[in-house]
């Protein structure tokens, strides 16, 4: 057993060095660092990939910018975010498990967002920029209020944010949708072919 008061952070290297060779604690640890990395790096060019693509080209226009400067814009946008997270992790840092409470709850108000865009032809870009918002605003609201929580966990009438999070970001969603209008008839055709 591990003393009182260990790190969690730091369990899964204790007990591997504990239990098992040098060798074999030093593979262990370069194979969790290789993924770590791994995902990280996807994460990080996937970001850089929507903010160029789809955000700064569609704004500007396909061929206004050169891929040099393209992928000069990229990388500063990695740069900054890379900086806001090391930030948010040096200003109050957490176990990897309330970290990963709130990654999940990020995923989880996403999911009515894609499945309304997959499966709804109804659904519109008005709805999911305002459920994008509202998630936006939740769990950063959420995540700041749990860091002033020192007792516990953060709970919401005894229940995990996610629990809300994803309940009024669907319900956001489906109402902006509904007062706004409906996407073009050529465009639901294109995603939703009629069935023969």
């Amino acid at each position: 057993m591990l003393p009182d008061g260990t790190n969690p952070n730091a369990v899964l290297g204790m007990m591997v060095a504990r239990y098992s060779g040098e060798v074999l604690a030093g593979l262990i640890g370069a194979g969790v660092l290789a993924a770590i990395m791994s995902s990280m790096d996807s994460q990080f060019l996937c970001l850089s990939s929507l903010f160029t693509n789809d955000i700064v080209s569609h704004h500007l226009g396909k061929g206004e910018m050169s891929d040099e400067k393209k992928i000069l814009l990229g990388r500063g946008f990695v740069v900054l975010i890379v900086l806001i997270c090391y930030l948010i992790g040096l200003s109050n840092p957490q176990s990897v498990f309330d970290l990963g409470i709130w990654c999940f709850t990020g995923f989880a108000g996403l999911f009515p967002i894609l499945f309304a865009a997959l499966y709804w032809k109804r659904s519109n870009k008005q709805g999911a920029i305002a459920g994008v918002l509202t998630l936006a605003v939740l769990e950063t609201t959420g995540y700041l209020l749990s860091l002033a929580e020192h007792e516990g966990e953060f709970l919401i009438l005894g229940m995990m944010p996610v629990a809300f999070i994803v309940t009024i970001t669907t319900a956001v969603m489906v109402i902006v949708t509904l007062l706004t209008p409906p996407p073009d008839e050529e465009l639901v055709e294109k995603f939703f072919p009629a069935k023969n």
